[in-house]
């Protein structure tokens, strides 16, 4: 079982060690950190569900990014979320039916229009596997695939520590899963596919493969029905 005391020192020590890295590798960028959102929600919560995406997205003034902030503590966990588009309403709305007896996407209010759907957010953990900023301008809106896949070999132990300690019920990757494959086990001959996602069951672990929440290759509402669905039916 998870404890609040192994979240706290797991939050403290992924940041010393970002921090120790990025200065260690040059990186001209500080990291932007994640994790749980609120720890005694994220405790709470039956079942506990970190989301695993690629990276973290800045829109500063000029064409160099910055970080040097929390993701979870500065933007989830204060529900500062401009709009109803990107990826964060589709986790919400998928974090909000799983929650609350499985309503349909068609039936959950918009995330900007509900605080109940905003607080959704405080409940889950999200991590990206590149922990440092990407600069969002003309030309440059989609994530580098070769990119991810070097800050995932060079940073993995501290993914893997995040993983384990979070100990959640179910891993939702959007769109990164075949980065841990060997590390999981996670092979694709252990996948099912329903629908627009694939899983599989470890133990009493549920692996969700989905589409990145802010794809346009399906429905928002395809895309939080088909997992939240998925989780009613494999997860118990």
């Amino acid at each position: 079982m998870v404890k609040k005391d192994e979240l706290e020192a797991l939050e403290d020590r992924v940041n010393r060690q970002l921090a120790a890295r990025a200065k260690a590798e040059g990186m001209k960028d500080d990291p932007i950190t994640d994790g749980v959102v609120n720890i005694d929600e994220y405790i709470a919560c039956s079942p506990r569900m970190p989301w695993v995406l690629r990276e973290p997205w800045e829109t500063p003034d000029t064409d160099e990014a910055v970080g040097g902030w929390s993701l979870t503590q500065e933007l989830l966990a204060q529900g500062r979320v401009a709009d109803n588009k990107g990826a964060l309403p589709p986790i919400a709305y998928v974090t909000y039916s799983v929650l609350n007896c499985f309503p349909p996407c068609q039936d959950i209010p918009y995330l900007t229009e509900s605080p109940e759907v905003r607080g959704a957010l405080r409940k889950i953990a999200y991590m990206n596997v590149k922990k440092f900023p990407n600069v969002k301008k003309p030309g440059n809106k989609i994530a580098y695939a070769p990119d991810i896949k070097e800050f995932y070999c060079r940073y993995r132990d501290i993914l893997l520590d995040q993983i384990a300690t979070i100990d959640p019920h179910i891993v939702i990757f959007g769109g990164t899963r075949p980065l841990f494959t060997q590390d999981l086990g996670l092979t694709d001959n252990l996948l099912s596919r329903r629908g627009s996602v694939a899983f599989c069951r470890q133990g009493q672990r549920l692996y969700i493969e989905a589409h990145h929440p802010a794809q346009r290759t399906i429905t928002k509402s395809q895309y939080v029905d088909d997992i939240a669905s998925l989780i009613k039916t494999e997860w118990h």
